[in-house]
């Protein structure tokens, strides 16, 4: 979706600057050529997104120098034209020139909005701010925007030639290091989703045998880390898969496993009312609070077959739900697999 966010409003920027009326036909065609496949479930919120930026976002087109704008710079700091020559570079959205001012804007689709604390320290704007510099050393002023697509505003945040100055030495000492690296352990954590080496990521391609059991830290730190980048893999396969199959029906994984819409029954078993139930009955409710649903429902399958009664009342509690989801199936077992929360 931030892909396709992002080629929208450079299409929109282009138009401005040459003239080009944006009418709802034009707009459609930039629709079906920047909408990816993987993102048309996301379009009205795309729509939603372009429509803020059309209303609330309309920098002077005068002060519009560069509109994503590569920037490739080498080991010594001086801007090339090729990556094969560069070191290290970027693509910078919008670029801004006026007077003794250059302004680099940053299109965001997240959620939350940065504190100023965070935007003044934020490291990537500082990083495209560099590389503007490369661009204009003339200038004075350096400013950094971030547009948030979701909200249709943006924040500005200035760094000086001194914190310009720190950028650079700190991409050099880290290019240095992971020159001198003999061996990549990397850390998983919340930027595997964006993280462009994941399929490649040692952890993801670690397909050594699964211990029988976890006993130690260091097994369960190595099994929480293959885990969350299998996670992600997995994710976004599913994301690309579920597309194909909307529009030309399950896929065979093999002759005993497909990947569809299932429509089944989703159960919920909510903690408050249900812990309230089991105190009704004097039954501890704790043990129930640290397992999983379907733990949680094999427990209620013996307190069924014990004291149908009880089991009964702490089932009014219980709220169950149709549900269409994309997911791995065995070919004619039903749609009567229940899915549990």
């Amino acid at each position: 979706m931030g892909r396709s966010v992002h080629s929208i409003f450079e299409k929109i920027i282009r138009g401005r600057l040459a003239s080009r009326p944006l009418d709802d036909a034009e707009l459609e065609n930039i629709y079906k050529e920047c909408v990816s496949v993987a993102a048309v479930s996301e379009l009205a919120e795309i729509r939603r997104m372009v429509n803020l930026f059309i209303q609330n976002f309309y920098p002077p087109l005068d002060s519009i120098v560069e509109v994503e704008e590569q920037v490739v710079v080498d080991e010594a700091g001086k801007q090339v034209h090729s990556w094969d020559d560069g070191a290290f570079g970027g693509y910078l959205d919008l670029v801004q020139v006026r007077g003794r001012t250059v302004r680099v804007t940053d299109y965001k689709t997240q959620h939350n909005i940065l504190s100023k604390e965070e935007l003044d320290n934020h490291r990537q704007i500082t990083f495209y701010l560099m590389l503007a510099r490369k661009i204009y050393p003339q200038l004075d002023k350096f400013e950094g925007s971030i547009y948030y697509a979701r909200h249709g505003f943006f924040q500005v945040t200035e760094r000086t030639h001194e914190q310009l100055d720190a950028m650079e030495q700190e991409v050099s000492i880290r290019l240095d290091a992971i020159r001198k690296w003999e061996s990549f352990d990397p850390i998983p954590g919340e930027h595997c989703t964006i993280c462009d080496a994941r399929y490649d990521c040692p952890k993801g391609q670690d397909m050594s045998p699964v211990p029988e059991t976890i006993a130690t830290e260091a097994q369960a730190v190595q099994a929480a880390g293959r885990l969350r980048v299998m996670e992600i893999m997995v994710k976004d396969l599913k994301k690309k898969l579920r597309p194909y199959a909307s529009q030309n029906g399950e896929v065979a994984a093999g002759p005993t496993f497909h990947y569809g819409f299932v429509t089944g029954i989703k159960t919920s078993y909510p903690p408050g009312p249900v812990t309230a139930k089991l105190k009704e009955h004097h039954i501890d409710a704790e043990p129930f609070l640290r397992i999983d649903s379907a733990s949680f429902k094999k427990a209620m399958k013996g307190v069924q077959r014990s004291a149908p009664d009880v089991y009964a009342d702490i089932a009014t509690t219980f709220v169950t739900d149709g549900k269409t989801t994309f997911k791995g199936f065995k070919p004619g077992a039903g749609d009567s697999d229940e899915d549990d929360e």
